[in-house]
């Protein structure tokens, strides 16, 4: 019996000590990156996968700012994933591909969270004709911060690869043959010269380059005699990483966060609390949690839900992530354990 009763003491446990790991872990991460921010983030943006797949990020942005069917737009960043990204990382982009474009809301006006645009299943077969499905004017989950990527991308960018990869990213913005409207424009302006740092002067003739049919005049202009670009048609791999740093074959993954698994681990946490509220009869600990499951609405930070850059300013969105779910699991592990406590009493007097 008294065997019994260890076991169960070391069961209780388990929950506990790992919502406290995950804690000291995230803690951990958020002193790494917050304390050597800037070389950190750089070990980051030398990994390709995330590189390429914030450049797939930024290029779902394209297919915000002008509202309608976006099914070419989609189509042409699915020709980016298969044409650049090394096929190793190929199956992680499409996802992130998948991940940011669900539908947050449905024709009834109804969240609806699980449709998305993107099959991953033809994706698999090699069918990348058939990966976009027919698709209508939808809303998305995600809220692309593409201002912040964009500037974190500007700092590993030769300032030609900066005007290319506005190039790309416009090409896809007016991929359905639309002029851009001004209000349209500006959004674009946010990303392109307050984000990428291109000069405005060279922002405005793309666009008019655009809007005149002329596009491949300034293409040719400004990448005709370079042989690391290809003709219009096709993309660019305009990453050049440090391969000595982080390679395709021997790259570590290294988290930004862990931040997801501490509000699974919560989540559990604060079930236990409920029926153990209820089998002791203290009712109150119901109230008390509820305070406990703030953290579930916060939103995990980019760098950890999809392989992509960490921006400057994830190291304050952690720290105050970080505080929030530390007092939170403060609350939670004190109604735990002094409820489980009140059960051994009533259940195991002789404790």
């Amino acid at each position: 019996m008294e065997h019994y009763n260890y076991n169960i003491c070391l069961i209780s446990l388990v929950f506990p000590v790992l919502l406290i790991f995950l804690l000291i872990k995230e803690f951990n991460l958020y002193r790494l990156f917050s304390t050597n921010s800037d070389e950190m983030r750089k070990l980051l943006a030398n990994d390709p996968k995330r590189f390429h797949i914030s450049i797939v990020y930024l290029m779902t942005y394209m297919t915000h700012i002008i509202k309608g069917r976006s099914k070419t737009k989609l189509e042409m960043i699915v020709n980016y994933i298969v044409e650049v990204i090394p096929q190793e990382f190929q199956l992680d982009a499409i996802k992130a591909l998948d991940y940011l474009t669900k539908k947050k809301i449905n024709d009834n006006g109804k969240i609806d969270i699980k449709k998305s645009k993107v099959s991953i299943r033809e994706f698999k077969k090699g069918n990348y004709n058939k990966c976009i499905k027919e698709d209508d004017p939808h809303y998305y989950v995600v809220d692309i911060h593409a201002n912040r990527m964009a500037e974190e991308m500007s700092l590993y960018l030769s300032e030609k690869d900066r005007i290319y990869l506005m190039y790309m990213l416009y090409r896809i913005a007016c991929a359905e043959g639309r002029v851009v409207e001004e209000w349209e424009k500006k959004d674009l302006k946010n990303v392109f010269v307050d984000g990428l740092k291109i000069d405005n002067k060279e922002f405005n003739r793309l666009v008019g380059n655009f809007s005149s049919n002329n596009e491949q005049v300034w293409y040719d202009e400004h990448f005709g005699n370079d042989n690391r670009y290809p003709a219009s048609i096709f993309f660019a791999n305009i990453f050049h990483g440090d391969n000595n740093v982080i390679s395709s074959s021997t790259q570590k993954n290294y988290r930004t966060s862990v931040l997801s698994f501490i509000k699974i681990i919560m989540v559990i946490l604060c079930v236990i609390v409920y029926f153990l509220s209820l089998i002791n009869e203290l009712e109150i600990f119901m109230f008390i949690y509820c305070f406990a499951i703030i953290p579930f609405n916060l939103d995990n930070l980019d760098s950890e839900t999809i392989p992509v850059l960490r921006t400057k300013i994830e190291d304050v969105l952690q720290r105050k992530k970080l505080i929030i779910v530390s007092v939170s699991s403060i609350i939670i592990l004190f109604c735990y354990f002094y409820l489980m406590f009140r059960l051994c009493l009533r259940f195991c007097p002789s404790l």
